[in-house]
């Protein structure tokens, strides 16, 4: 959910009511009365002004500002000379629609030389309960009779789905107003349309005022698309039949609209609409805030698409989805009422130990939707390992091609040691670690002791358990019928369909057409994508006090400020980073609890310590923080994490690697291969210590070693302080070892065993945060658009603009 559209609403709010202090004034003659009442939008008008319930693109800014809130970009001109028949005889309006805001300048002229300018700016506001708000603020300038004035006026609208085919809509016009003496009037509007959304027919009945007397007026228009690029429009109003055409080609578009007098075939008047950009005809938005909805299935696929942490976007790799997005879109889709499972398409997810941890952090949310009635379809991609059939497992309905293999249910982990290899060639490479196993993994370092060998024989155990548990829990195997496929052979669909490994054999396609349906009327279940579920909200107005801020801790740790690499999609968190986030953080009123999500091996230990003084500023302000662990969560990601209130980690998750280790490259064989001589001149002893040219001397190796020391007793205070361990159960723990989740739970390394939504849960509770929280997720800058300091200008910029249009 984007934090700015609330503050911005709630200033917008706060604006028109203190702002609205003094009486009306000034009325406004008939023509006036007419052109700001009349409406705008070639659109609009073919459909004879029945759009309070339509409320799409630009001309919701004048008839409902509530449907603000369907996605869209669009910039549309249109004009209209010599009218007849009409208040007005010339017209022409910009408008540029950029949900949830839109803005308008349109100018109306009668043949006697009046005219009316209004600039207008709207917002609106979805909910996930398919009621929709919005508000409009209007600056006018009217020259009637040859009297100047000038004012300012204020919509509201409500705008109801009550299902993906039918809409209601409310507009209070002018219920603020200053300066100008305009009646409130008031539109309501129905729509219906048929389920292709080819063609859409509304009404509208609008409150007018004549001669002191309220009198209720019909407008009554549809639209029919024979084709993607071409719309029939007709519509009727004050004894005015309309129509229109719309004529498209990709993000252009031309609207072509006809006003005919009844009492006057002489009278006929032609609007022109130029348009370009995507609109606001997102059926998927109108069918997922529809008060009423179809049941649907969330699908889905899972393997090479998804990476740990964030999501991302590079040349080289393309879009990948970060898990934290598709725990989000899963979550989202369990609460739906009327999803009623999940189609999973799972593919490879190049296992890896770090995978275990992925797949628990997605198997505990399904598992979750599951107890909640939800049904789980996973359709095995050809060829299935341990982690896709771990997460396959918790699947109501798991189905693998004929010709589909199951093969390596278990772990496997294998270490290359490249140091004698590259000796032949003449390079070499120092290490200094701090910890006696912090080296041990390192390709560089010299072979793993069996001590070594001992403790990740440990981790691998332990995390084929877990997983096996799980499986036995969710399938109930008998595993003496089934214990021989766990010995990594290679099992066809039938013999896995035999032992139970599976439930059926078939295709993807053969999957689809096998959901049941739940809705009358249908042969199938609609199957919609879990993405459409990404623009999810809160149903309430004013979330002020709901909100838990997520930081994401992605990739290697370094200084400074890192977006990401955008060429090859490699992940890095900057400190520099981290603390303006925390700044924005700390001047955040309605920011209840923060939640780190950590997904990152480490790094820079000076990025570390900068990462964790930033979230040692959030507790101080008194922000409650907690630490979510991801896939991993090791050396420098642990050691921010120390700096929470409370740590929570999947079963899985490879934490810990307490300690500090260097490296430090030296090609001095290589060059004496090639006969090169280095001759060097220093004023120190140390002076060249990291010289790439020649090998560390004992001397140096002890000095650097005693250096290091010392960020070592840091990490190891950090680790004894935080957790609450006397010096020598904090020195068994910081030898560089890593540790699954469940280790580190009864090692008092972390406070609890869960997945992303049981820290948010926590943590929602912790803080006092009554229903569904909202989460933050601060990845970038708030638009400049959307500050106080701009918005207190409003009167001033409204002015500007009009200038601008006028061409002073």
């Amino acid at each position: 959910m984007n934090l700015f559209n609330m503050k911005f609403f709630r200033l917008i709010f706060f604006f028109v009511f203190t702002i609205f202090m003094s009486s009306a004034v000034e009325a406004v003659g008939p023509f006036a009365y007419s052109a700001i009442k009349e409406g705008i939008g070639a659109r609009a008008y073919a459909m004879g002004g029945a759009y309070t319930a339509v409320a799409e693109e630009g001309p919701a800014l004048f008839y409902n500002p509530a449907g603000l809130a369907t996605p869209g970009f669009l910039y549309e001109y249109e004009t209209l000379s010599g009218g007849k028949g009409l208040s007005f005889s010339d017209y022409r309006s910009h408008q540029l629609y950029m949900s949830p805001l839109a803005f308008d300048y349109w100018k109306k002229e009668s043949g006697s030389g009046d005219s009316v300018e209004v600039v207008s700016l709207g917002f609106g506001k979805r909910t996930k309960g398919g009621i929709d708000w919005g508000v409009n603020y209007h600056s006018m300038n009217v020259n009637e009779g040859g009297v100047a004035q000038q004012g300012w006026g204020a919509d509201i609208g409500v705008l109801a789905r009550l299902n993906q085919n039918m809409t209601v809509g409310f507009t209070a016009h002018d219920l603020f107003k200053q300066n100008l003496e305009l009646p409130t009037t008031f539109a309501a509007g129905f729509a219906l349309s048929t389920l292709s959304k080819n063609f859409t027919f509304a009404t509208d009945l609008v409150s007018a005022r004549e001669n002191n007397q309220t009198t209720i007026r019909g407008r009554y228009g549809m639209e029919y698309a024979l084709s993607d690029g071409l719309i029939l429009r007709g519509g009727y109003f004050d004894s005015t039949l309309t129509g229109g055409i719309g004529l498209g080609l990709g993000i252009i578009e031309l609207d072509y609209t006809m006003l005919y007098p009844q009492n006057n075939a002489s009278q006929a008047s032609y609007m022109i609409g130029f348009r370009l950009g995507k609109g606001a005809k997102n059926q998927e938005a109108r069918r997922r805030y529809a008060l009423f909805k179809p049941k649907t299935y969330a699908e889905f696929s899972m393997g090479s698409n998804i990476v740990q942490g964030k999501s991302e976007i590079s040349l080289m790799n393309g879009v990948k989805v970060g898990s934290n997005d598709l725990l989000g879109l899963i979550h989202e889709a369990s609460l739906d009422d009327q999803c009623e499972g999940f189609v999973i398409r799972m593919g490879n997810l190049q296992g890896s130990l770090s995978a275990i941890s992925l797949v628990q952090d997605v198997r505990r949310e399904l598992l979750k939707a599951k107890q909640a009635g939800k049904t789980i379809v996973v359709y095995l991609d050809g060829w299935a390992t341990l982690p896709e059939y771990y997460l396959a497992s918790v699947a109501n309905k798991i189905v693998l091609p004929e010709l589909g293999t199951i093969s390596h249910l278990g772990l496997a982990v294998e270490v290359l040691k490249t140091k004698r290899f590259l000796n032949n060639f003449g390079f070499d490479t120092t290490i200094v670690a701090s910890g006696k196993h912090k080296a041990s993994l390192s390709p560089e370092g010299e072979a793993m002791t069996a001590e070594d060998k001992a403790l990740y024989e440990d981790i691998l155990n332990n995390l084929y358990r877990q997983v096996l548990l799980d499986i036995q829990a969710s399938r109930k195997l008998s595993w003496d019928k089934v214990k021989y496929a766990f010995d990594g052979r290679l099992i066809s669909a039938k013999e896995a369909q035999r032992v139970g490994l599976i439930d059926g054999i078939g295709y993807y396609t053969d999957v689809k057409e096998g959901i049941p349906s739940t809705n009358v009327g249908q042969k199938g279940s609609q199957i919609k994508s879990l993405y459409s579920y990404a623009e999810s909200e809160e149903d309430v107005m004013f979330p002020l006090f709901n909100k838990i801020a997520v930081i994401e801790i992605d990739g290697t740790l370094v200084s400074g400020y890192r977006p990401g690499n955008f060429l090859t999609g490699a992940k890095e968190t900057g400190a520099e980073t981290i603390d303006q986030v925390v700044k924005a953080i700390q001047s955040d009123f309605a920011i209840q609890g923060v939640l780190l999500r950590v997904n990152s091996p480490g790094g820079s230990m000076l990025a570390a310590d900068q990462m964790y003084q930033a979230i040692g500023k959030l507790r101080k302000a008194g922000k409650t923080v907690y630490t979510s662990m991801g896939g991993v969560a090791a050396s420098g990601g642990y050691y921010i994490a120390l700096n929470s209130d409370k740590i929570y980690s999947n079963p899985g998750t490879l934490t810990g690697s307490v300690g500090v280790i260097s490296f430090y490259p030296n090609q001095e064989g290589f060059q004496r291969l090639l006969g090169i001589k280095r001759e060097a001149l220093k004023t120190g002893d140390y002076m060249d210590i990291f010289s790439p040219n020649k090998k560390m001397t004992a001397k140096e190796k002890k000095m650097l070693s005693e250096y290091q020391q010392e960020h070592y007793a840091v990490f190891v205070d950090r680790l004894s302080s935080n957790r609450f361990l006397n010096p020598d159960e904090a020195l068994v723990i910081a030898q560089g070892q890593a540790v699954t989740g469940e280790q580190a739970l009864k090692l008092k390394m972390v406070d609890k065993l869960g997945n992303f939504y049981d820290a948010v849960d926590d943590l929602a509770k912790e803080t006092g945060i009554k229903g569904k929280p909202e989460l933050v997720y601060f990845r970038t800058e708030p638009p400049a658009l959307l500050t106080a300091g701009w918005l207190q200008g409003l009167p001033d910029m409204m002015g500007k603009m009009m200038s601008i249009f006028k061409g002073e």
